[in-house]
């Protein structure tokens, strides 16, 4: 350890990412054989180095690697909303919801209580509760790719991938707001809250509307698939950008770029969809290590 302190910090970044892509990329293929979904080797390659050699070695790794994790979610996000297609969800929407409500809110209700008990304090079960009403949408969007899946149960999990989001959008910032006030001892009022989530909502819808038009009158134009993904990957390190000066929400905003790219023009074709498949899975690996 203490002959890597003497190289530079960068350097140091640079050897632990490819340790990790590589200790990953093992990792899949030893669970791979055992038929585990290879994306659960992302999450154990995580944990075990995440918690035991990386943070130890480097403290500002996680920092340093932010824009490609931000990437990665962007992606992610981009490709959950391009496969909703709002012709098809529309008269499913009865179905769908109530399962929504169960995944999503009745988690939070249950964690809530659970945590309330067990901590003696509302607050506190408040925030964990929050915390776990939305799901990490890449192990199951890798899940989804590597099985190849196409079916109406796909159409449900890509709905719910969407929307749980969204959901815990809405729980995080009217709910947690209460118990981290109390737990800060600070003050904001209801109708402060409300405009600030408000204003989050309409940045996002707004950002992410207006660059899935251009990016679709982009498409238009060009017809080579190398070009179309770079547009795609430019336009979403814009949003990323945008997202934070404005305050938007990153997970909404690329998920409406996706959405609006997806359902207006000529869409986004499949070939498309599989090139950015393959651009997506390496970065995954990181967005995996932030979660574990």
């Amino acid at each position: 350890m203490s002959a890597l302190n003497t190289i530079p910090d960068f350097s140091v970044t640079l050897l632990l990412v490819g340790v990790l892509v590589l200790f990953s990329y093992g990792a899949s293929r030893i669970l791979a054989k055992a038929k585990i979904p290879p994306a659960s080797g992302f999450i154990i390659s995580g944990i075990i180095l995440g918690n035991i050699l990386i943070q130890q070695v480097h403290p500002t790794f996680t920092e340093q690697i932010r824009i490609v994790s931000d990437f990665a979610l962007g992606l992610i996000d981009f490709e959950i909303g391009s496969q909703l297609k709002i012709k098809k969800l529309i008269p499913h929407l009865p179905q769908y919801f109530p399962i929504l409500l169960a995944e999503s809110v009745g988690t939070f209700f249950i964690v809530s209580f659970v945590m309330t008990l067990w901590f003696h304090n509302l607050a506190l079960g408040l925030l964990f509760g929050a915390m776990s009403s939305s799901t990490a949408p890449a192990v199951t969007l890798r899940v989804i790719w590597e099985t190849k899946s196409e079916c109406p149960l796909t159409d449900v999990v890509y709905f719910l991938l969407a929307a749980d989001d969204f959901t815990a959008l809405f729980i995080a910032t009217f709910v947690l707001e209460i118990p981290l006030q109390s737990l800060l001892g600070t003050s904001t009022t209801f109708a402060a809250i409300i405009l600030t989530t408000l204003e989050e909502i309409v940045f996002s819808i707004l950002i992410g509307s207006f660059f899935g038009y251009v990016l679709q009158r982009l498409m238009k134009d060009e017809k080579a698939v190398g070009p179309l993904i770079v547009l795609i990957v430019g336009v979403i390190f814009i949003i990323l950008g945008l997202s934070e000066l404005v305050n938007a929400n990153i997970i909404l905003t690329c998920m409406i770029l996706g959405l609006v790219a997806g359902n207006t023009g000529v869409g986004i074709s499949e070939h498309i969809k599989m090139r950015l498949e393959g651009l997506t899975r390496p970065v995954i690996v990181f967005f995996s290590f932030l979660l574990a």
